[in-house]
C-alpha cells in the first residue's frame, strides 16, 4: 500500500485531493460568487447611479477660448476670407492669387504655395457654411463644403492674430 501511495500516481491523487480541499474550503468561507445571478431576484445588479453626472471616465480638459488681440479679425472671418480668395482662381496668375491669400496666411503656407498653378484648385464655389472646431487656445480647424468636396483649413494664432497655416481638400 505504501508503494502505491508514494508512486507518481499516488502523489498526483494526493495533490489533487489537497487542491480540491483548498478550493472547497475557500468557496465555503467566501460566500456566493458576486458574478452569479440571484435566483430570487431580477439578475441585474446596479452598482452605479445611472442618473449621476460623473461616469468615472476622465474627460479632457476644457478647451480654452481662442485668443485674439483687440481689433483683429476673429478666426471665422480669417478662414472665410482665405477660402474666398482660394476659390477665386479662374483667370488669375499665380502671383495675383498668392497676393490675395497672403493677408490671411502664414509666411510658411505662402512659401509652400509658391509655384502652385491656381488653375489646379479643385473647387469653384462654396456649397455651405464654414464650421470651426477649436483644438486649443491657438489652433482651430475650419471646414467648408465646396462643389467638389470639403476644404479644410488649419488656423493658428500668432501674436494675437489668426492665420491659415494649412490647407487640405477632401474629395466629396
Amino acid at each position: 500500500m505504501w508503494r502505491i501511495l508514494f508512486s507518481r500516481y499516488g502523489i498526483g491523487v494526493l495533490i489533487a485531493v489537497i487542491v480540491l480541499g483548498i478550493v472547497g474550503a475557500a468557496r465555503l468561507f467566501a460566500g456566493p460568487d458576486p458574478g452569479t445571478r440571484n435566483p430570487g431576484g431580477t439578475g441585474v445588479v446596479t452598482t452605479v447611479n445611472p442618473t449621476a453626472g460623473d461616469d468615472g471616465e476622465v474627460s479632457p480638459p476644457p478647451i480654452e477660448t481662442p485668443a485674439i488681440s483687440p481689433g483683429t479679425a476673429p478666426p471665422d472671418k480669417v478662414a472665410s476670407a482665405f477660402a474666398a480668395a482660394w476659390l477665386d482662381h479662374t483667370g488669375v496668375s499665380g502671383a495675383k492669387w498668392l497676393d490675395r491669400l497672403r493677408p490671411h496666411a502664414t509666411a510658411k503656407l505662402i512659401a509652400d504655395l509658391e509655384g502652385v498653378d491656381p488653375a489646379g484648385v479643385p473647387a469653384e464655389r462654396s456649397t455651405g457654411p464654414m464650421e470651426l472646431v477649436t483644438r486649443g487656445e491657438t489652433v482651430i480647424e475650419a471646414s467648408m463644403p465646396v462643389d467638389s468636396g470639403t476644404l479644410r483649413l488649419r488656423l493658428i494664432a500668432v501674436d494675437g492674430r489668426w492665420f491659415v497655416d494649412g490647407v487640405d481638400w477632401d474629395r466629396g
